[in-house]
């Protein structure tokens, strides 16, 4: 299941997965303080920062299946 998607706002994703927080900031994108974050999309982001969308999403939602995995969630909601 992806739950981050290429359109999916950067704000959005941060707040509803602070875990991925580790992703963003791996790739150079310190999203927390960033004004783009607020209506800019993970595509955006990618973009902005010459990484690869693909990769960068299977990254993020592996974050979220991880994390979801630890804290003993279903991932069906």
């Amino acid at each position: 299941m992806d739950y981050i998607k290429g359109d999916s706002l950067i704000c959005k994703v941060l707040h509803d997965h602070p875990e991925t927080e580790e992703v963003f900031a791996k790739h150079g994108m310190h999203c927390r303080s960033c004004m783009g974050a607020a209506d800019g999309t993970v595509k955006d982001g990618a973009l902005m920062h010459s990484v690869c969308l693909a990769s960068f999403l299977a990254e993020l939602n592996k974050k979220v299946r991880d994390n979801k995995t630890i804290n003993g969630d279903s991932g069906n909601s």
